[in-house]
């Protein structure tokens, strides 16, 4: 039988929780302590787990930072194992501030990557991390891990379907911001030794949201042995190597280079279609490839300017993002009526309904009419 957990039989105070909390609010440590009345250094207290809130303070965290009094009690399960530099690409206007929910989002997927996987396994990881490449990379390296993940894939040279799909059946999980719009494209993080990626989806065209998450892979595959500081000091240039290696991923040399014949606006959207990648992006592919010219890349951006391009192109408003499966296809296989999997969820990680909706890509009602059930034994496996 599966006991519900009630606060009085919780583990103590949990000081990682308030800081993931507080990044997720996008609050600095002043900010958080100014909406409770109190020093910066008590927060950061509380958080390095020097000192404990007092009920009173809890409640007022709760409410100020939207979480359940329960989540700031829940024990972290295990994160230690695997676990790489977290990575993100951001807009232009995106601090570091802003930058905090990735974080903690990422440790909360991969909670409920956890949570999953008492019931049923999902696709094995096929992904490797490149561990032994001289660092910083160059052209022609990127150009070669491109092609190596693309046939660790058993993907041809082809344009890619969908990009979504290919990276869970290859075992990374995918997941949308819980929440409407922020200027950071896509988050990653290997926890667990899975790779783990965020993107947005409101505002989001579906060729950026493929580029993101491309883009995001390269670091899974390039980065993930790097340490903290030299991600941290060397950012840019880390950013860079993984926006090459998305181009080099959707658009591979051999063929792309075959296809892409003439500098022109019109040739590039009609090609856009098949490879389903900005014009934006083929411009700077064809310079990468050596088929433009600089000349050619300075007259294409500017007809681009012209056009009012640069952000919305042709086809960007018909085509819908790609949508994440694997939550939905590994719950769907559990058919056990005897847990509820909202509480289940609820009970192991208190995230509000929203955010396991946002997380899990799985529509609300199926947790709340008790369609989708659980079982913990006899591990099932998704469809790959």
């Amino acid at each position: 039988m599966i006991r519900t957990k009630s606060i009085s039989s919780l583990t103590p105070f949990v000081a990682q929780r308030l800081r993931e909390a507080r990044l997720a609010r996008r609050f600095t440590l002043q900010e958080l302590a100014d909406e409770l009345g109190v020093s910066k250094q008590v927060i950061s207290q509380y958080e390095l787990g020097l000192t404990v809130p007092s009920d009173d303070t809890l409640g007022k965290l709760s409410r100020i930072l939207n979480r359940p009094m329960a989540f700031f009690f829940w024990p972290v399960h295990g994160q230690n194992d695997g676990m790489s530099a977290v990575f993100f690409r951001k807009g232009t206007r995106a601090s570091v501030k802003e930058a905090g929910p990735v974080h903690s989002y990422l440790s909360w997927l991969s909670e409920l990557v956890t949570l999953v996987e008492q019931w049923i396994s999902l696709p094995p990881v096929s992904l490797q991390p490149i561990t032994h490449a001289e660092y910083p990379y160059s052209p022609e390296d990127l150009e070669a891990a491109a092609q190596a993940t693309r046939r660790a894939m058993k993907l041809g040279n082809g344009p890619i379907a969908n990009v979504t799909r290919l990276l869970e059946h290859h075992g990374a999980v995918v997941a949308h911001w819980p929440f409407t719009a922020a200027p950071i494209d896509a988050g990653s993080q290997w926890i667990n030794r899975r790779p783990l990626i965020l993107t947005g989806r409101i505002g989001v065209s579906m060729v950026r949201q493929r580029l993101s998450e491309a883009h995001e892979l390269g670091h899974m595959v390039l980065h993930a042995t790097l340490d903290e500081h030299t991600v941290k000091t060397a950012h840019k240039i880390i950013e860079q190597e993984a926006d090459y290696f998305a181009g080099a991923f959707l658009m591979p040399a051999e063929t792309f280079g075959q296809e892409c014949l003439i500098p022109s606006l019109s040739f590039l959207q009609g090609l856009k279609p098949r490879w389903k990648v900005s014009i934006a992006a083929m411009i700077q592919r064809g310079e990468q490839i050596g088929i433009f010219s600089k000349e050619d890349v300075g007259r294409l951006f500017k007809q681009l300017n012209a056009r009012r391009w640069r952000h919305i192109e042709p086809f960007d408003a018909e085509w819908d993002v790609e949508e994440p499966v694997l939550f939905r296809q590994a719950l769907e296989l559990l058919d056990r009526d005897q847990v509820d999997i909202f509480t289940e969820f609820r009970n192991e990680l208190p995230l509000p309904l929203d955010e396991i909706v946002a997380l899990t890509h799985v529509e609300p009602e199926h947790f709340e009419t008790n369609r989708l059930k659980l079982k913990r034994s006899g591990l099932s496996r998704v469809p790959e």
